[in-house]
């Protein structure tokens, strides 16, 4: 007489997953691929998190995003105080004219540009996110001074610092390539659309001459930047005693109107 084996068909017709774990432990292929189905999973929802909206602000490329060089992962301090030597050739009688003073800036649309000296050449501009002032003093006690005050349009040298956020690679706003010579000189070409908004075509900013390549192109040791605006028209800044993450009084980007100034309100 033969005994018949007593075979379960329940357990047979079951999908893998209802009947336990024992299957993925004897079967050896069945559980390496499905480990390798994990990691494969786990991996894309990694790189989906790279991706968050968090990750791209205004247009901006931050660090995580494009700037793989650690050197530029911050290239613009959020704050900095200089002296500067500006020179530029003059649109009315093509004379160079020439001035002196101090600039301090603030991330993002924070500048305060003050010409010092000569006397014919004082001037004062303030720009913060909300306001703008441009104020040039009188030239004798019987003169008034006058302000021009507008809602902040950002002017172009304010938007020029805050492009430079995305650091001395190319990005969105502009390319970046370098000129040949004794000096370190990198030339940044605004692509068309931020060239029309800020009015700035290119700029080339030179280094110290210890800077030897990309990495050793920090913020603090720009010599220079001659800035070539949508006219054509080039301005050149020779910057000294350059600091970094300067602190600023609360009302520094703003500007009180002194006495005897004529105001026109844009």
């Amino acid at each position: 007489m033969k005994l018949k084996k007593n075979i379960n068909t329940t357990s047979i017709n079951q999908p893998i997953l209802s009947r336990g774990i024992w299957p993925f432990i004897v079967n050896r292929p069945l559980l390496i691929a499905t480990i390798l189905l994990l990691i494969f999973a786990l991996k894309t929802f990694a790189r989906a998190a790279d991706f968050t909206p968090k990750n791209i602000i205004n247009n901006v490329i931050t660090p995580k995003t494009a700037v793989l060089s650690s050197s530029n992962k911050k290239f613009l301090p959020d704050t900095f105080q200089a002296k500067f030597e500006q020179s530029f050739t003059s649109i009315i009688n093509n004379k160079t004219r020439t001035g002196n003073g101090t600039l301090s800036y603030q991330y993002p649309g924070h500048l305060r540009f003050e010409v010092t000296s000569p006397n014919t050449e004082k001037s004062i501009f303030i720009s913060n996110p909300d306001n703008s002032w441009y104020y040039t003093p009188p030239f004798d006690e019987d003169e008034k001074g006058e302000v021009l005050v507008q809602k902040s349009n950002k002017m172009f040298i304010v938007n020029f610092f805050d492009a430079l956020k995305g650091g001395l690679v190319d990005n969105t706003h502009y390319t970046v390539s370098t000129v040949s010579g004794n000096i370190p000189i990198y030339h940044i070409t605004f692509r068309p659309k931020t060239a029309r908004k800020i009015g700035i075509k290119s700029a080339n900013i030179s280094f110290d001459g210890k800077v030897e390549n990309k990495s050793d192109a920090t913020f603090s040791k720009i010599k220079s930047i001659e800035i070539t605006y949508q006219d054509d028209k080039k301005v050149l800044l020779l910057l000294s005693e350059l600091k970094e993450d300067t602190v600023f009084a609360s009302n520094h980007f703003e500007f009180k109107i002194p006495p005897n100034t004529k105001v026109v309100d844009n």
